[in-house]
């Protein structure tokens, strides 16, 4: 059998893909949430995707999150060069830090990934070294903004929208279409985005492992603090899954399954709303919360 070798310039080095980082600005801050599931060539591995820059309790504050989806070689590098530059900035403001979003993306793309595009010969592997952020930023004016990011195209955004990055957008886009709403606080959106992304983390492609979620808020009057939700491995704490059975019930005239599922529902739901008026006795304007699938993986794991 005659082999054929891939010409150096062809072959296929192993690269860390990102797969999937969802945004959400709301009028009280943002949220971002990620899987930790990164494609590393023949082996999938856990990390946090999620990056946090701030500047707490001092004159003027800060405070930033950043995900990307993509080429995670590329990513790294990007991170921090966003970071280290708005770091030094002596008032960190929202038009400040977006022409240092724009900056270090464009050096990016003109000092390295354009230049060796042009040495692939397929330009379908141009995919492979591609990047994308998302970055939340709450300025030392408390004003508040999201950056989206593709290539070499940078877009803020100022008013509530949704935002997503990765091979898992496609259904993380779908499901927000019916969870998330403009104007939705941030207190109850940081559990909304993670189950979200929980269900792109089961059906999207190349993402899994578990779930970071990172939320910044401003505290403004008629907008909730922050609370706890029993956590749940089920998509959206098992209320679609019961709500389907409940139908097929229905439908087939099991009246008394109907009822049960019906309860099941209900019980569920006022557990939901009874847990959303207590919030944390100590409040503080960020929050970031683990959701483990892996054991392996749990910070506790030997306690």
């Amino acid at each position: 059998v005659q082999v054929t070798p891939i010409p150096r310039n062809r072959r296929r080095y192993p690269s860390r893909h990102m797969t999937i980082v969802a945004g959400f600005l709301c009028p009280d801050g943002f949220v971002l949430a990620a899987d930790t599931e990164v494609s590393g060539g023949v082996a999938r591995y856990q990390t946090t995707k999620l990056a946090e820059s701030h500047r707490k309790g001092e004159d003027p504050p800060y405070w930033m999150v950043l995900g990307g989806a993509g080429n995670g070689d590329y990513i790294d590098p990007l991170i921090q060069s966003i970071t280290r530059a708005v770091d030094v900035l002596s008032t960190p403001t929202v038009d400040q830090v977006g022409v240092v979003i724009e900056d270090a993306v464009d050096r990016l793309h003109e000092k390295t990934l354009y230049p060796f595009w042009q040495t692939l010969q397929d330009p379908a592997e141009w995919h492979n070294y591609r990047v994308g952020l998302i970055v939340g930023l709450r300025d030392c004016d408390n004003q508040v903004a999201m950056w989206r990011t593709f290539d070499k195209a940078v877009v803020k955004h100022s008013q509530p929208i949704s935002l997503f990055q990765g091979t898992g957008m496609d259904v993380a886009q779908y499901v927000s279409e019916t969870l998330f709403q403009p104007g939705m606080s941030v207190a109850p959106m940081h559990h909304l985005a993670t189950e979200i992304v929980k269900e792109a983390r089961t059906k999207g492609e190349n993402t899994g492992g578990n779930i970071d979620t990172f939320s910044v808020r401003v505290k403004l009057a008629g907008h909730p603090d922050y609370f706890q939700v029993d956590d749940a491995r089920e998509y959206l704490w098992g209320l679609e899954d019961s709500l389907n059975s409940a139908v097929r019930c229905a439908l087939s005239g099991r009246y008394q399954a109907t009822m049960v599922r019906a309860s099941s529902i209900t019980v569920a739901l006022q557990q939901i709303c009874k847990r959303a008026h207590e919030p944390f006795k100590t409040q503080d304007t960020e929050w970031h919360t683990e959701q483990i699938f892996l054991k392996h993986t749990h910070p506790f794991k030997d306690f």
